[in-house]
C-alpha cells in the first residue's frame, strides 16, 4: 500500500473551507496551508484573517501567508509536499512552483470546463440563466483553467439559487470529487482528459460597477443579476427624486406580469404599498432594498419613509 501523499493546500475565501475540512476529516496528510495575508476590513479597517486561516487554526495546521511567491524564500520556509491542492487561492502560481510536487498541482474550478474559465464562473452561470453548472477537478498548467481534467460533476441550479447558495453547493461537491479522485491520481490509475479548447468560454473580473442595474434589460435578466451578485458587490441603482440622487441596493425582487413597454425603463409605480420598477419588458416588484448608509428593509417600509413624486425614477 502506497503511503499517503503530503498535501500543501492553497486557499483563501469561504469557498475553500469545505475542501480543506473534507481532506482533514478523511485523514489526508496536510503539511501546511498557504493563504493570503490578513487584510483590513470593515468600517474600522481592522486587520482580519482570511476565512481559510481561521479554519486552519481550528484544525491546528501550519499556516503560511507569503506576500509574494519568491522561490528562494519559499524553499527556506515552506514544507515539502507531494501534491499541491489549490482552491480559490487568488494568485497565479509561477511555473517554478508548479514544477515542485511530484503529483502536480490540482485545482477545483466551479464550472464544467472548458466553459466559464476565469475569475467569475459562478456569477457568469447565474447571469446567463443556466440550469446546470458543475465543478471540474483539473491539473494546473501555465494557462488559466487550461489544464487536463481529472474529474467533474454536474450541479443543478435552482431558481432560488444565488451566488451564496450556489457557491456552497459547488464547494461541497468539489470537495467530494477531489477526495474521490486523489487516491486514483496518486496511484497512477487515473488518466487526465485534455479539454476541448475550441469550446472554451471566458469570464470577466467582477467589479463594483458590475452590480449597477441597467433597467432596459428584461426583468428576468435583472433578477439573474441580483442572484449573481448577491454576495458581492450586490446590485444597485441611483434613485433620482427631485434634485436628489440616492444610491439604493436592490436585494430581492420578483417579476410581475404587467408589461412596462409603454414607459421608460427605471420608471416607478407605487401600487397598494408595493414598489414596482419598469424594466425592458415587465415591471419588477421590489421585495427588499437598502438605501445608502441604512439597514436592509422591506420595500413597504421604504415607501413609508421616502416621499416619491411622479417624476422619481431609478437610473
Amino acid at each position: 500500500m502506497m503511503p499517503q501523499p503530503r498535501i500543501l493546500f492553497f486557499g483563501t475565501p469561504e469557498f475553500a473551507i469545505p475542501t480543506l475540512n473534507t481532506l482533514y476529516q478523511k485523514g489526508f496528510t496536510i503539511v501546511g496551508i498557504i493563504t493570503a495575508p490578513d487584510e483590513p476590513a470593515g468600517r474600522k479597517q481592522q486587520l482580519t484573517p482570511p476565512p481559510i486561516k481561521i479554519k486552519a487554526q481550528k484544525l491546528n495546521l501550519p499556516i503560511f501567508q507569503p506576500n509574494k511567491l519568491i522561490e528562494a524564500e519559499w524553499k527556506k520556509t515552506i514544507p515539502m509536499a507531494d501534491i499541491f491542492i489549490v482552491v480559490a487561492y487568488g494568485k497565479i502560481l509561477p511555473q517554478w512552483l508548479l514544477s515542485l510536487p511530484q503529483f502536480g498541482t490540482i485545482n477545483i474550478h466551479p464550472s464544467l470546463l472548458p466553459k466559464y474559465r476565469g475569475p467569475s464562473p459562478i456569477q457568469s452561470a447565474l447571469l446567463a440563466g443556466e440550469k446546470i453548472t458543475g465543478v471540474s477537478v483539473m491539473l494546473i498548467d501555465k494557462e488559466v483553467d487550461h489544464g487536463p481534467i481529472l474529474g467533474f460533476e454536474q450541479v443543478a441550479i435552482n431558481t432560488v439559487d444565488d451566488a451564496v447558495s450556489l457557491s456552497e453547493k459547488l464547494a461541497h461537491t468539489g470537495a467530494e470529487v477531489l477526495c474521490q479522485i486523489l487516491p486514483e491520481w496518486t496511484s497512477k490509475s487515473l488518466k487526465p482528459i485534455e479539454q476541448d479548447h475550441s469550446k472554451a468560454t471566458f469570464t470577466a473580473m467582477v467589479t463594483k460597477d458590475s452590480g449597477h442595474i441597467d433597467w432596459s434589460q428584461n426583468a428576468s435578466q435583472v433578477i439573474n443579476q441580483l442572484r449573481a451578485f448577491a454576495l458581492w458587490p450586490k446590485c444597485w441603482a441611483m434613485l433620482e427624486n427631485e434634485s436628489q440622487k440616492t444610491r439604493i441596493i436592490i436585494l430581492k425582487a420578483h417579476e410581475s406580469s404587467t408589461p412596462s413597454n409603454t414607459v421608460q425603463p427605471g420608471s416607478i409605480v407605487v401600487n397598494e404599498n408595493k414598489l414596482l420598477i419598469a424594466t425592458g419588458d415587465t415591471y419588477l416588484i421590489i421585495d427588499n432594498l437598502q438605501p445608502e448608509n441604512k439597514k436592509e428593509m422591506p420595500a413597504s417600509a421604504f415607501l413609508q419613509g421616502y416621499s416619491l413624486n411622479p417624476t422619481s425614477k431609478f437610473i
